[in-house]
């Protein structure tokens, strides 16, 4: 289940996706049309990314919809944005969740090199 935010986002990008597959074009060939990249078309059609109005309307331009889809389009991404964000927990690879611990572990230290070294004269052994 997800919240209204996520909804919309997906709705919007199902709709261009309809609409890109209606023209006949991948979503490469829509990308390099639009002067965006093949990634940007693909979040925005699967519901990951919300496009600017700017990307929307190079979008809209390069599939040739006509006054009244585009702004059907127009509406879905104002919706988007006026949603409320979900608070979500960060992911269990979001670099937000790591702490100050190294993944080695606590004791894991980092050898400096030599120009770090304390001014005492003596230099730390090279490891071989």
């Amino acid at each position: 289940m997800g919240s209204e935010r996520q909804d919309l986002m997906r709705a919007l990008g199902a709709r261009l996706r309809g609409l890109r597959a209606e023209a006949g074009l991948t979503g490469a060939v829509l990308a390099q049309r639009a002067g965006v990249g093949q990634p940007t078309v693909s979040k925005v059609e699967t519901g990951r990314m919300v496009p600017s109005a700017d990307v929307l309307g190079r979008l809209s331009r390069a599939l040739g919809l006509d006054a009244s889809t585009a702004q059907e389009v127009r509406d879905l991404l104002v919706a988007v944005e006026a949603a409320p964000h979900a608070v979500e927990a960060p992911r269990r690879d979001d670099p937000r969740r790591r702490s100050a611990v190294s993944p080695a572990g606590p004791f894991l230290s980092v050898r400096r090199p030599a120009s770090h070294a304390p001014e005492c004269g003596v230099r730390p052994a090279r490891l071989r």
